[in-house]
């Protein structure tokens, strides 16, 4: 698609550019830096979901609430812990379940232990976004002119965008992990977590109930896995030497963006089972009361019949990966009530940070690689300075993953 179109899209306005801002963006890390926001904000969105499709676990299943207390968080004191088990809990909350005191006070870990480790891939999240969010308000060009003086150095070398971008990727795929795990204590009645046919058939031996989902899911988290080798180690020496290390950023910030089309499938066939589950104690066919779903879950039919289920995977993990609309989420639920205030609200997580003196004292200050003269025209579009700050839409043309829609290849949307 061609620029100007995106950005009219976007609700943006082209801005003026000199020769020198114009190489400034078309540098190396001008592209990983807004490749890794957007992956980013898709992680957040997902980090999210995985948080609220625990806390319809425990409705679901009535179980007890003492691993979600406050206090018991707050005694270990890890921020994206604390942070992930309020999101959970605030899911729980809206529904009316009472806990199941005949469940073990113990649970499986992927339900006792997942504020742990969903909050520790919350930390990873955060940490990306800041090191994201500093490289978007500093300058990465060379050289870099500060009073009147070039200063040449290696502003342009993307290490930090590289790390964080494989400390994002290894938060996805143990979400994803997680989740597969999730999927699997919900459809295996071995496990002794649910009391449910195997699979969640309808009609076991007839019918093979949410079989297909479950493989799907271990089959993404393979290729989770295996696409979760560090990129950020792998400089390999190029233009004749010049660049004897470089950052492979770019290659990093890739990977994780493509990360998350592998993972929202998987969050997705926990959402089906949990919608199953309940579809099968309404008609008689599971023991216990069965839970509405919540009104974030787009709706699926229940499954009495095998029918392919890929097109319900696709529709719920595209839902998934598009920004949420405020949901009456908590403002410790995700990024959801963050990304609803206005923009003259928001600030950047990384808000201590004092300012660089030569950003507010000279007449040019670099951003994002560019120098902006401070009397361009008040009708351009500003400079996003924060993830949630970019444009609503920004459109990449990626193949969809095979195992969502059999390698087909489509422009889609991709909202920061």
């Amino acid at each position: 698609m061609p620029a100007r179109d995106a950005l009219s899209r976007a609700g943006g306005r082209p801005r003026s550019l000199s020769g020198r801002e114009a190489l400034g963006i078309g540098n190396g890390t001008a592209f990983m830096t807004g490749y890794l926001a957007l992956a980013v904000a898709r992680a957040e969105r997902l980090l999210a979901r995985a948080e609220r499709l625990v806390g319809w676990t425990y409705r679901t299943l009535g179980c007890r609430r003492d691993a979600l207390d406050v206090r018991l968080h707050d005694a270990r004191g890890h921020a994206g812990q604390i942070r992930s088990a309020a999101a959970i809990r605030a899911e729980v909350e809206r529904g009316r379940e009472a806990e199941d005191t005949s469940r073990p006070l113990q649970e499986v870990y992927v339900i006792r232990c997942a504020p742990q480790i969903l909050g520790a891939c919350r930390d990873n999240i955060v940490h990306a976004r800041q090191i994201v969010e500093t490289e978007m308000n500093g300058a990465s060009d060379n050289p870099v002119t500060i009073g009147g003086d070039p200063l040449h150095g290696g502003n342009f070398q993307g290490q930090q965008i590289a790390f964080a971008a494989d400390a994002l990727n290894a938060a996805s795929v143990q979400i994803g992990v997680f989740a597969e795990r999730l999927s699997d204590a919900l459809t295996d009645p071995k496990r002794g977590v649910v009391d449910a046919p195997l699979l969640l058939a309808y009609d076991p031996g007839p019918t093979s109930g949410l079989a297909g989902v479950q493989m799907t899911a271990t089959a993404l988290v393979a290729e989770l896995r295996h696409h979760a080798q560090m990129a950020s180690t792998s400089s390999i020496p190029t233009n004749g030497g010049n660049q004897d290390i470089v950052s492979m950023g770019t290659l990093a910030a890739r990977t994780a963006y493509d990360q998350t089309e592998r993972l929202a499938p998987v969050l997705a066939s926990v959402g089906l089972a949990l919608s199953q589950l309940s579809f099968l104690r309404a008609q008689g066919r599971a023991p216990g009361t069965p839970v509405q779903a919540p009104a974030w879950m787009p709706s699926v039919q229940g499954l009495r019949h095998d029918r392919p289920l890929h097109d319900d995977l696709a529709r719920i993990a595209d839902a998934w990966l598009e920004p949420h609309v405020n949901e009456g989420a908590s403002s410790n639920d995700g990024r959801s009530t963050y990304e609803s205030r206005p923009t003259s609200e928001r600030r950047p997580m990384n808000e201590n940070r004092p300012v660089r003196e030569s950003r507010s004292m000279h007449e040019n200050r670099s951003v994002n690689n560019r120098s902006v003269n401070q009397n361009r025209s008040v009708e351009e579009t500003p400079l996003p300075r924060t993830i949630a700050e970019l444009p609503q839409t920004a459109w990449i043309s990626r193949p969809r993953q095979p195992a969502r829609t059999s390698g087909r290849t489509r422009n889609h949307t991709v909202t920061a």
